[in-house]
């Protein structure tokens, strides 16, 4: 049985033992794995307090995740522009974590980052999908 996180119409599905060999898993899964990451580990770098992943409104189209991935862009925009955040608080260590805060950050933007990065490559393997099947 697979777990699920989110609130809304639409949750996402994890697992803690995927099928072998697992799925390819879909964009909008990528969209939201990539934001609850971010969401998570720049939420303790910056001391935003605990986020839980039940809280997440899960869209059910791309151009509500797409928002909802530009909102958490701007949140963190806002919080690094405060006076509050200078290099000593993320030297300190990052709620709930033993790595200091920029060290969650940073993993926090790599995690959305990987997974940003595998939706541009199923996008362009889906756009040239024809292609590739009169070639093979």
């Amino acid at each position: 049985m697979p777990l699920v996180w989110g609130k809304g119409e639409w949750v996402v599905e994890n697992s803690w033992t995927p099928p072998s060999p697992p799925p390819v898993t879909t964009i909008a899964w990528r969209l939201l794995h990539g934001y609850d990451c971010q969401n998570d580990f720049i939420a303790r770098g910056l001391h935003l307090g605990p986020q839980d992943w039940n809280d997440i409104g899960v869209p059910g189209h791309a151009a509500g995740a797409v928002a909802l991935m530009s909102g958490l862009l701007r949140r963190i925009d806002g919080r690094l522009a405060e006076a509050g955040t200078d290099d000593e608080r993320l030297r300190r260590p990052a709620d709930g974590d033993d790595r200091p805060a920029w060290a969650a950050v940073s993993y926090g933007f790599l995690e959305a980052t990987h997974h940003c990065a595998e939706i541009g490559v199923l996008r362009d393997l889906y756009r040239d999908r024809d292609r590739h099947r009169r070639s093979t």
